[in-house]
């Protein structure tokens, strides 16, 4: 079995090639700059008193709706904490 590659040979003006490279330049640059742009956001946890204070509710109230399991809690070491994006995704769903 041999193996034949098909060459095409085609006429382009440089104008021409330089305008087609230039055109791949920037698409690869925009996709690098989509893909490392991007923030890498860090979780930030809020405690008991900060996530109250967001929602304006008692502290109380935040520890039934932790234990009814309306909002999700994060145990980390022996602290009680709340991750920021749950009680702004909890406080848009309420608003709806």
């Amino acid at each position: 079995m041999t193996n034949i590659q098909q060459i095409e040979i085609i006429q382009i003006t440089p104008e021409k090639l330089e305008s087609i490279i230039e055109i791949a330049i920037k698409k690869g640059v925009e996709q690098a700059r989509n893909i490392f742009s991007k923030p890498s956001k860090q979780e930030e946890y809020l405690t008991r008193k900060e996530a109250a204070k967001k929602l304006k509710i008692s502290i109380g109230t935040l520890d039934n709706w932790t234990k009814s399991g309306k909002l999700p809690s994060h145990k980390i070491d022996r602290k009680v904490l709340y991750k920021e994006t749950e009680i702004e995704e909890f406080i848009n769903k309420a608003s709806l």
